[in-house]
């Protein structure tokens, strides 16, 4: 959720940019350009806090389909900025300019209702495996069983992120004392 929010935020954000007035498109291009700047900004502060590994997980599907929705808000807005000329024109340009409001907010729209069906079904499958086996993975011992999947999953990322938080501190703590000195 920290992670979605604010990439489902910032794509609804480029959608309510595109009902600033066609026919003044410096106004609409500095907010997309802010936008996109802001979106490759986050996309790489959190890079950085997500663990490494080689396949897409389902929230970097959802962040790559906020920044598709923003890129083509972006790109349709240069084309309609490209595209101004006379006042006859800019009737046509407002057209196909509704046409691409409602494909994107359509396309948020779209992958939200994916997020929040994938979110249910996730939340739904977390609770029946709680209910089985119990969080912390007593009952399944106690039977001789081995825990299942989701209760190692959070035992070796919680040990994952102790271990990281104590790095980070005695890599601090050195940097003040070598500071200090």
């Amino acid at each position: 959720m920290n992670v979605t929010l604010p990439s489902g935020l910032f794509s609804l954000l480029g959608v309510v940019i595109m009902f600033l007035p066609v026919d003044y498109p410096p106004s609409r291009l500095t907010y997309m350009l802010t936008l996109t700047f802001t979106v490759i900004a986050y996309k790489l502060s959190m890079s950085s806090a997500m663990p490494t590994i080689t396949y897409l997980t389902s929230i970097d599907k959802y962040q790559l389909c906020s920044a598709a929705i923003i890129l083509f808000i972006a790109f349709e807005t240069t084309a309609m900025g490209a595209a101004q000329g006379d006042d006859d024109e800019t009737a046509g340009l407002a057209l196909v300019d509704s046409i691409c409001q409602l494909f994107a907010g359509g396309a948020w729209f779209a992958l939200n209702w994916w997020w929040a069906q994938l979110m249910i079904a996730d939340n739904r499958t977390r609770g029946t495996q709680f209910s089985k086996g119990g969080d912390d993975g007593a009952s399944s011992a106690k039977t001789g069983g081995e825990p299942d999947r989701w209760q190692r999953f959070r035992r070796t990322t919680t040990t994952a992120l102790i271990d990281d938080s104590r790095r980070i501190s005695r890599d601090l703590g050195s940097s003040k004392s070598s500071a200090m000195f």
